[in-house]
C-alpha cells in the first residue's frame, strides 16, 4: 500500500511542479506548495494540499524505487530457487 501511496503523492507533486519538500519545519516552503497545490485546479489534490505540501516528493520517489527493485529482485531469487 505505501508503495502506491509514495508512487502517487510524488507523482501529483511532480505534476503540479510542488517540490522540492523540505519537511514540515520549512514553514513558508509548506505554504508555498499548499498554494500551488490549491492553485492545480484538481478537485481532489485541492483537497488533499494540505497533507500532499508536507509531503518529500523525493523521499517518496526513493521509497518507491527501492521498493520496486526489492520486489523485482525478491522475484528473481524466488524464480531460482
Amino acid at each position: 500500500m505505501r508503495f502506491l501511496v509514495a508512487s502517487l503523492i510524488g507523482a501529483l507533486l511532480r505534476e503540479v511542479q510542488a517540490g522540492p519538500a523540505l519537511g514540515v519545519s520549512d514553514r513558508d516552503g509548506v505554504a508555498a506548495r499548499q498554494r500551488t497545490l490549491e492553485d492545480s485546479g484538481l478537485r481532489h489534490v485541492i483537497e488533499a494540499a494540505p497533507r500532499l505540501a508536507r509531503s518529500d516528493r523525493d523521499a517518496e520517489y526513493r521509497y518507491t524505487v527501492q521498493a520496486a527493485t526489492a520486489l523485482v529482485l525478491d522475484r528473481v531469487r524466488a524464480s531460482r530457487a
